[in-house]
């Protein structure tokens, strides 16, 4: 599926008070799936873009949990469309250095019994 169309597809619909911020959201996505693996502001080819995606992230009036939600309906109406689906799992931890929350707890094996964080899957 080409990038264009994937990224109106997964966050299109994507409620976030304002269809200028869900137009913003497009064109985040679609730079970043574009560009797999480069940062943010590697993902913008121009310095508005860049700007255009700071203020999206910054913008108190965007729900993370509205961009995941868009994202788990989009995911879940393309697995209807397969007949067979692979579900893959990985874990990995990550590690966070001095000043970390008390919440954390330790990760890795005894050479890594400083680090603390939290195992992903």
């Amino acid at each position: 599926m080409p990038v264009e169309e994937w990224s109106r597809q997964t966050f299109g619909g994507c409620k976030l008070g304002d269809k200028r911020r869900t137009e913003r959201l497009v064109k985040v996505a679609r730079g970043l799936a574009g560009r797999v693996g480069q940062s943010l502001v590697k993902s913008c080819v121009s310095e508005a873009e860049i700007e255009g995606a700071y203020r999206l992230l910054r913008n108190e009036q965007v729900d993370c949990n509205a961009i995941a939600e868009s994202g788990y309906k989009a995911c879940a109406e393309q697995a209807t469309l397969s007949r067979t689906l692979l579900a893959l799992e990985d874990s990995t931890s990550l590690s966070y250095g001095h000043g970390v929350r008390e919440e954390l707890g330790p990760v890795g094996g005894e050479a890594e019994s400083q680090s603390q964080g939290f195992m992903v899957h």
